[in-house]
């Protein structure tokens, strides 16, 4: 047995199967007419059409990429810059004798 929460009721998988199904009729009854519009179909079709292109696309895609690339762009110069002069001094062996520069 199982309970309604909604009346507190307990019913048998049979009641509540009759009332699952007397509902879907009643519903299946209530949207028998409910239909779309005759230009439903072909407005559909030509809005998939045009976004397919390519070009469609394009401005909405940059308009999240370019930003996230320039940000990428900076720091990635930003680290360069920053690293350069470490690097430098690391292949850089200074020594009493002169300087050896290692490759």
């Amino acid at each position: 047995m199982k309970y309604s929460v909604k009346y507190a009721v307990k019913y048998t998988e049979d009641e509540m199967s009759e009332e699952i199904d007397e509902r879907l009729e009643r519903l299946k009854k209530a949207t028998e007419e409910v239909r779309p519009r005759a230009d439903f179909a072909a407005r559909v079709m030509s809005r998939v059409a045009s976004e397919q292109s390519f070009w469609f696309e394009l401005p909405r895609v940059a308009r999240v990429f370019v930003p996230v690339a320039a940000l990428a762009a900076a720091a990635a110069l930003a680290w360069g810059i920053a690293t350069k002069d470490s690097v430098d001094g690391a292949l850089t062996d200074i020594d009493d004798d002169g300087v050896e520069v290692s490759w």
